[in-house]
């Protein structure tokens, strides 16, 4: 009797598989896009803080609005709110809010909006009340919106 053949590939070993690859150190192109995103992460937060800091005065006169409209007194109203509006236009574009009366002062209100606020008939009783004695606005609470919205929804001078 012959010999059985042994099977030859009874003595073949498993392959080595190599080690996994590493989760840390990355290559530099991870390291230069993290410090890109930190960056422009970093970017953003100054520009929100700036931004953010440039409209404490809206905040501001927001707050004072909001304490003007618990007055009964209409004329005392009128005379603040109108003082108050003047106060943000002289901030934003101080050589023509201060020259600016009557009409042109309405116009130069509305011009710093993308849509007209104020009404002719709301401004002639914002300005007219805050000089009389004792005065009625007929729309008090249209006239605050209309304030309200010209605080949250103007924007700045060109230059400043």
């Amino acid at each position: 009797m012959t010999p059985r053949p042994t099977d030859p590939l009874a003595r073949l070993a498993d392959i080595h598989l190599p080690p996994p690859p590493a989760d840390f150190p990355w290559a530099w192109g991870w390291f230069a896009l993290l410090g890109l995103l930190l960056l422009v992460a970093l970017a953003g937060a100054l520009y929100w803080r700036r931004c953010y800091n440039r409209n404490a005065y809206r905040r501001a006169a927001l707050a004072e609005l909001g304490k003007l409209a618990q007055q009964s007194d209409d004329s005392l109203y009128a005379a603040s709110a109108n003082q108050l509006l003047r106060r943000v236009a002289l901030q934003l574009d101080g050589q023509r809010a201060a020259t600016a009366r009557g009409d042109a002062w309405c116009e130069l209100l509305n011009s710093y909006c993308k849509h007209p606020v104020f009404t002719t008939q709301q401004f002639a009783e914002l300005e007219t009340a805050a000089y009389q004695a004792t005065s009625q606005l007929t729309d008090r609470d249209g006239l605050h919106r209309s304030v309200s919205t010209w605080l949250r929804t103007h924007r700045r001078a060109k230059g400043c």
